[in-house]
């Protein structure tokens, strides 16, 4: 799990960046949950995996699944 939080203002945009090393064996799918928080907007996701990046569209709870 990671976990951290930050301010942002009203109306602003922010870009998070996370890097990370995969502490599980499977080496074939790479799997991430996401929790959308109730009552916000979309957010647009971008997922990159190994230079391979996929845009993703946070509209609920989601599972990303991605081949290494």
């Amino acid at each position: 799990m990671i976990d951290g939080e930050f301010n942002l203002e009203p109306m602003s945009q922010a870009k998070v960046q996370v890097e990370y090393t995969v502490p599980y064996t499977d080496t074939t799918n790479y799997k991430l949950k996401m929790w959308k928080q109730g009552g916000t907007k979309d957010i647009n996701v971008l997922m990159d995996v190994n230079g391979d990046q996929q845009k993703v569209v946070l509209n609920k709870d989601l599972d990303f699944v991605a081949k290494f």
